[in-house]
């Protein structure tokens, strides 16, 4: 989740990254802005090859064939997803976890990524012919909301299971909104009131603790 915002996604390599490494991150990143611009079917090898500034035989040497291309892509985005949403509900303050948490989910960051929501999204349009692809996606998108519920289940242990779910449901879909358009650059408003429908959201459960 990619959440995504990159201060969230991005870990601390231990040591200085080789050529090849570097290389490869960057043809990665090339393959993901593609397909958040053309989408998964008018992305191609040349394509790519424009967008990183780099030869097609170089993408290619990268990226092998077109089905070594699509598990490429699918591992890294959803290898970025799951530590997105890892660390979003794993580093926040010990109080207040949550009103923190929503705080973050609608406050645009400057190293935000919002191309990899869209990648992810591009991969869940071809899910319909590709049934192995929808189970990783749709695993992907559960752990996320499992860990969501706990959090929400800690500062409202007396809900109901069916209660919690659904909200969780309701943030992890607004999150996807928020994420997924802050290239248009929306004013404040715009994320004052995503803030607002998550936490009328929370408020919904029978409240256990304070929540303000």
């Amino acid at each position: 989740m990619y959440c995504t915002p990159q201060t969230i996604t991005r870990g601390i390599m231990a040591g200085r990254p080789s050529n090849k490494d570097q290389r490869q991150s960057e043809v990665m990143k090339a393959y993901v802005s593609a397909v958040a611009k053309y989408g998964l079917d008018g992305t191609t090898l040349e394509t790519i090859a424009k967008t990183a500034g780099l030869s097609r035989s170089l993408i290619r040497h990268h990226l092998g064939n077109k089905a070594e291309m699509s598990e490429m892509l699918t591992s890294h985005v959803l290898s970025e997803f799951d530590e997105a949403a890892s660390q979003l509900l794993t580093s926040l303050p010990e109080k207040g976890d949550l009103k923190t948490l929503i705080k973050f989910m609608t406050t645009p960051h400057e190293d935000s990524d919002p191309e990899l929501i869209l990648a992810f999204a591009a991969l869940t349009m071809k899910c319909g012919n590709n049934p192995k692809l929808a189970e990783r996606i749709r695993a992907s998108i559960e752990r996320f909301e499992h860990a969501l519920c706990q959090l929400i289940k800690s500062e409202y242990p007396e809900n109901d299971k069916g209660s919690i779910e659904a909200v969780s449901n309701g943030l992890v879909s607004i999150y996807f909104n928020v994420v997924s358009l802050e290239s248009l650059s929306f004013s404040k408003n715009f994320y004052q009131r995503s803030r607002l429908a998550m936490e009328k959201l929370v408020n919904s459960l029978k409240e256990t603790t304070k929540y303000e």
